[in-house]
């Protein structure tokens, strides 16, 4: 038998990379396993639906493709590999069609920005990057530490062709006077707030009180009801330390201008009212 918790582990201890691109990596993982004749039985996918939970519990694609793993437990064992191998390609599909339809949307608002703040590294901002803007564009990003994963993004985005300056942290209120508006990723969505990296708050804040919109892309598999939501999915524990560090918080919807997603662009009020048709 399977083990998943190992299986999944690269994934679970992972902190510099989107969810978007976690659970990407996430889906071509399951896929594997189960050509591979790895979940047979019903016993076998409750074990991956399990790790899938425990993989990333703050990021709400995990939560997202384990209820529909849940939704084919249902009947005998005979079938279960081909009905997972069914959904994982359906999943694969519209996890690459999401990044297209997001900057798509994005598009829509006829924006020209001379410079743009981003924070952290998402995968589904990158896209968003490539698809909507010229190189002429100046990028600043943020190191979002402790992580420093902003400086990954930072990199694809040279690597692209695009004017990037990373700044630290604790600078935004600086940069952010140069900036003309903000493009931020998301772990979770729900129906008063979003959550994202610890800092994306106080930018938040920065920006408003600037006069600087905030943008936020996040495709379907993000919006989640609140309650579905861990206590506990803010803070991490590093070993033998005396802190708990936080790599995750929660924003209010209200601070920002728009979601842009791959089902359309809303406001905050408006994006309150989407968890009928795609929540949990």
């Amino acid at each position: 038998m399977i083990n998943w918790e190992d299986l999944l582990s690269q994934i679970r201890d992972d902190r510099q990379h989107g969810s978007a691109q976690l659970y990407q990596h996430t889906l071509a993982i399951i896929a594997k396993a189960a050509l591979d004749s790895a979940v047979t039985t019903r016993s076998d996918l409750g074990a991956a639906i399990q790790a899938v939970f425990q993989a990333q519990p703050a990021m709400a694609p995990f939560h997202y493709l384990a209820h529909k793993l849940e939704s084919i437990t249902g009947g005998p064992d005979e079938g279960i590999t081909s009905r997972v191998i069914t959904l994982m390609d359906e999943l694969q599909r519209s996890s690459q069609l999401a990044g297209e339809r997001i900057a798509a949307n994005f598009e829509r608002f006829n924006l020209t920005p001379r410079s743009i703040m981003l924070h952290s590294n998402s995968g589904t901002v990158r896209e968003l990057i490539r698809q909507c803007f010229s190189p002429n564009t100046t990028i600043f990003i943020s190191e979002a530490r402790p992580d420093l994963e902003g400086l990954l993004l930072a990199g694809d985005l040279v690597i692209e062709g695009f004017v990037v300056k990373t700044f630290v942290d604790d600078a935004r209120a600086a940069v952010m006077k140069d900036v003309d508006l903000v493009i931020l990723g998301s772990d979770w969505v729900t129906e008063s707030d979003f959550t994202n990296k610890i800092g994306t708050y106080s930018l938040a804040l920065t920006a408003r009180e600037l006069g600087k919109p905030v943008y936020v892309a996040a495709d379907r598999t993000k919006f989640v009801w609140r309650r579905y939501r861990p206590v506990s999915m803010a803070t991490s524990a590093y070993a033998e330390s005396f802190y708990q560090n936080q790599l995750f918080e929660e924003t209010p919807n209200q601070l920002v201008a728009s979601f842009v997603t791959d089902f359309g662009s809303f406001s905050p009020q408006q994006a309150a009212f989407q968890f009928e048709t795609i929540g949990a």
